[in-house]
Formats: C-alpha cells, structure tokens, sequence
C-alpha cells in the first residue's frame, strides 16, 4: 500500500516566498521606469496586485492634499486613501475588460490577473507624471492642480475648456505619460500574452485606447 506523498512548506519557507514576492512587486514598479523588460519578467513572475494599487491611491491622495487644505488632517489621510484604492481598483478593472475580452476573443492566452498587474504597473507612471507635472505647474505657473487637468505634457492648453469641451478633451489626451503608459501596455502585452503575433497585440491596445479617448470624448461633447 503506497503512503500519499505529503510536502511540508516550512514556515521559513512559506516568509521567504512572501518577502520574495513584495521585493519583486516593489522592484517592478521601479523597474517599469528604467528597465521596462525587467518590470514585465517579475510581472510575469509573480507581484502583489496591492502595490501598484496603493501607489496610484497615494498619488491620487498627494493631489488631493494641495488641493483642499481640510483634507491633510491626519484622520482624513487614512479614509482618502481607502476611499481613492477603492476606485482605482474599480476604475482599472473597468479599463481592463474591453482589452482583456478582445486579446482572449482573437486567441490569445494569458492569466487575467497577470494583464491586470500590468495595466495598474504602466498606469503608476502615466499618474506619477501626471501628479508631477500638476505639482510644477501649480508651483511655478499658478496653473490648475488636478493631474487630470494639467497641460504642461499634453495639447490641452492650445484650446480651453470653455471654448470647445471635447477638443480640449481630445488635447489633454494626447499627453506624453499618457502615450507611454499606453505603449508599456501594449509592449509588455505582446510579451506577456501567448498565441498572437506581437502586431495584433499593439494594434489591439491602440484600438481599445482610441475607442476609450472616443467614448469620453463623445460624453463630454452631449454634456457641453
């Protein structure tokens, strides 16, 4: 009679792999900036889902801070923060789906979650230099705060929000952290996703973005 094979993971053993993973998460997300093809080996390795999603909810709070004064009070620095995880995680995966559906729709293969770690990893430096640019721009210009409608990186400031709603939409898009974090998806994709040619797979990104810059084009355009 043969005894089942049992393998005991010693606990060691079990902290070992763990720190092995978050040394992995934090080094992609440096990586992703100086070293893209490293970042997307350890996103294909293996990262917590947690660390990028903590770094966008920080860079989203930082504004928030110089934007409303009332909101660096240190009870209300944990409930930001919470609140803005929340909805990057909601707003992300929302992002995700179209890109997923159609890169599996035409055969391609890959682990959801590991397309998931890097659309969050690609869009922590298009937030990042957004955050940035608004912080300069805030300093030094007198110019709006909120990464979101910052010009120093994009076409936003060649027409103004009151002149034409849609068209200053269409402009701040065509924003330089934007197009490289588009370009990191569709880059580290075509590495990442088995059984399409790595043409299909930029084309497929481009289109979901286009279609994306479209669709809140067309909503800020029936809204104005």
């Amino acid at each position: 009679m043969q005894t089942p094979d049992l393998t005991v993971v010693a606990p060691d053993s079990a902290a070992a792999s763990s720190q092995s993973i978050m040394a992995r998460s934090v080094s992609a997300m440096t990586n992703v900036l100086v070293s893209p093809k490293t970042a997307f080996e350890e996103i294909r390795a293996g990262i917590h889902l947690w660390v990028p999603l903590l770094l966008l909810a920080a860079y989203r709070t930082c504004w928030l801070f110089v934007a409303y004064p009332a909101g660096r009070r240190p009870d209300r620095v944990l409930l930001n923060l919470g609140v803005q995880t929340l909805l990057v995680t909601v707003e992300y995966a929302v992002l995700a789906l179209p890109l997923v559906t159609l890169l599996w729709i035409q055969g391609g293969q890959f682990a959801v979650r590991t397309m998931f770690a890097l659309l969050l990893t690609a869009a922590a430096v298009s937030e990042l230099g957004a955050l940035v640019a608004a912080l300069v721009g805030r300093a030094f210009l007198g110019l709006d705060a909120n990464p979101a409608g910052q010009v120093l990186t994009n076409l936003g400031w060649m027409v103004s929000v009151d002149q034409h709603r849609a068209l200053q939409h269409v402009l701040s898009r065509i924003d330089v952290f934007e197009l490289w974090a588009v370009a990191l998806v569709a880059w580290g994709a075509s590495r990442l996703v088995q059984g399409l040619s790595r043409k299909q797979v930029w084309w497929t990104t481009v289109v979901v973005w286009g279609s994306l810059v479209a669709g809140t084009t067309f909503i800020k355009w029936y809204v104005s």
